[in-house]
């Protein structure tokens, strides 16, 4: 119905099923089969009479259409927008500059010195991540109730580990892998046991993908966390009067336009909609890319610069290309299929979007660290804000070589460990300058600290944990008032007595009165 149109047009806009279909031509013969082999299984199920579809289908009267394998990628692409979140903090640090200036951008410090990253260095090493096979040197308002996942602030925070067989008590690897995407209908997750001659490989997969995303073969497994890596830049265009053209360099360029009908259930005729994009990618009105919450500030109008002459309009375009590059299901292929770490780190600096921490282990005792994921090189900006897109130099100057991204094969500490954080803050390029703050890298570290003989029951132990490091940071960080005396013997640990709540309230408030008087109301809730 109209409530959901404008969910097509946003994802019409982003061009997850233009980016499937560009996949799809350039997939390998094998790949293609275990598509068209998946597509074929899930239409054979959809052949039955109506009375035996599942029930949503009969309630709601639907005949589904025939499955295709560019619907399976354009799953993959959808999962690769709710994972790459960086556009939300970009238009956040900008509407932020706007109405405080500058300093604005002292809100989003980085990492402290003190916080753990997965690439740490070693007792008598120089250098992080020398001699370990690294390089050196957002409820939205916009979707109807139970579609709130489509929003990337849908988000959620992933750990990994994996500890050597020095420190375990079977002598062998244990690798431990919690992805904590949000519980939904259908599950993002499916258990999956896939044999065939060639292939004995069993795990999780994401409903309508035919590849094992996180689980292991007979020989080595692998998990999974979001890197958070900062792929999505806004060039902030100019239009001509007739909003048809806009500027590079001194010429006025003809905007590319795509037309969709978008079929409505209520409607006689289909909407339609056109997309629109300059060469950095598709463009919306500033206010349209900023994915309104309820009470949020209008974002502010965009500047044209000085010297510039009076335009209609400018616009915000989106340059997420990574979406469009690689061949990620030959990546989850290739992990299915690997044999060694050689094999493996293949098959990872394939997978292009989103990028990720892989963990891993091997039955020949190995374990390793791999980031994937395609990096853009900029000059003259690190993509912390939105940047003027009419200069003839104005875009990324190409990729970051997937063969120097970071990589460890079995460090000396005997032991990875990634939460979201910060991977290895001497790397010659930028992953991104929004890393999720360290406190469960942190607090997986000390529970791992040097301790021998781990088994299985100590990973579900550190899985369970509930004490919260970040809470504990910041009460021994400032003067507690005398009034919440509760809070000075809490022992964090997160559970159902009221100290709880007692704290969320406080970290609130110390948040509102450290912050809210700096800025409009609707831009701190933001914030």
């Amino acid at each position: 119905g109209d409530a959901t149109v404008v969910i097509d047009q946003r994802f019409l806009t982003l061009g997850l099923r233009l980016a499937a279909e560009r996949e799809w031509k350039r997939t390998t013969p094998q790949v293609r089969t275990a598509f068209e082999n998946h597509a074929a299984g899930v239409n054979a199920a959809m052949s039955v009479s109506r009375g035996k579809l599942p029930l949503e289908h009969q309630l709601l009267g639907l005949t589904p259409e025939p499955w295709t394998p560019v619907d399976s990628l354009a799953i993959s692409k959808l999962f690769a927008w709710r994972l790459g979140e960086n556009h939300r903090a970009e238009l956040l640090r900008y509407a932020l500059v706007q109405e405080i200036g500058p300093r604005a951008l002292e809100l989003f410090p980085g990492s402290p010195d003190w916080a753990p990253v997965t690439l740490a260095p070693d007792k008598g090493q120089d250098e992080r991540g020398k001699g370990q096979g690294a390089r050196g040197k957002g409820q939205d308002a916009g979707y109807p109730p139970g579609l709130e996942w489509l929003s990337p602030d849908a988000h959620a925070m992933s750990n990994g580990w994996v500890i050597h067989g020095s420190r375990t008590a079977s002598g062998r690897p244990i690798l431990a892998n919690d992805p904590h995407l949000a519980i939904e209908m259908p599950s993002v997750w499916w258990e999956v046991h896939v044999v065939t001659d060639t292939l004995n490989v069993a795990g999780v997969t994401i409903p309508g993908i035919p590849f094992i995303v996180i689980g292991h073969n007979e020989r080595l497994g692998w998990g999974l966390t979001n890197v958070g890596s900062d792929v999505q830049d806004f060039f902030v265009e100019q239009l001509d009067p007739s909003r048809q053209r806009y500027r590079v360099g001194d010429e006025w360029v003809p905007l590319e336009t795509r037309r969709h009908e978008i079929r409505v259930s209520g409607r006689d005729e289909p909407v339609i909609f056109e997309v629109r994009s300059t060469r950095h990618g598709p463009v919306l009105n500033a206010s349209d890319w900023q994915e309104a919450y309820p009470g949020d500030a209008a974002l502010p109008a965009l500047s044209s610069g000085e010297g510039s002459a009076q335009l209609n309009e400018t616009v915000l375009a989106l340059r997420w290309h990574p979406v469009l590059e690689g061949n990620s299901a030959a990546a989850f292929d290739g992990l299915a299929r690997s044999t060694s770490w050689p094999r493996f780190l293949e098959a990872v600096r394939r997978f292009s979007a989103p990028s990720q921490n892989f963990v891993y282990a091997d039955v020949d005792g190995n374990i390793g660290y791999a980031m994937s994921g395609s990096l853009p090189t900029r000059t003259g900006s690190d993509g912390v804000l939105p940047v003027p897109g009419w200069p003839r130099d104005a875009d990324w100057q190409g990729w970051v070589d997937a063969n120097h991204l970071p990589a460890v094969l079995n460090p000396p500490s005997g032991q990875i460990v990634t939460a979201n954080n910060e991977v290895e803050p001497r790397l010659p390029y930028l992953v991104t300058r929004d890393w999720v703050a360290p406190f469960r890298a942190q607090r997986i570290t000390q529970l791992l600290g040097d301790r021998r003989s781990l088994d299985i029951a100590a990973m579900q132990q550190i899985h369970a944990d509930i004490t919260s490091d970040s809470a504990d940071w910041i009460l021994k960080t400032i003067a507690l008032p005398d009034s919440i005396k509760e809070l000075r013997t809490w022992d964090r640990r997160v559970d159902d007595r009221p100290v709880s709540l007692i704290y969320e309230a406080f970290e609130e408030a110390l948040w509102r009165r450290t912050f809210a008087d700096e800025m409009s109301g609707s831009l701190y809730e933001r914030f």
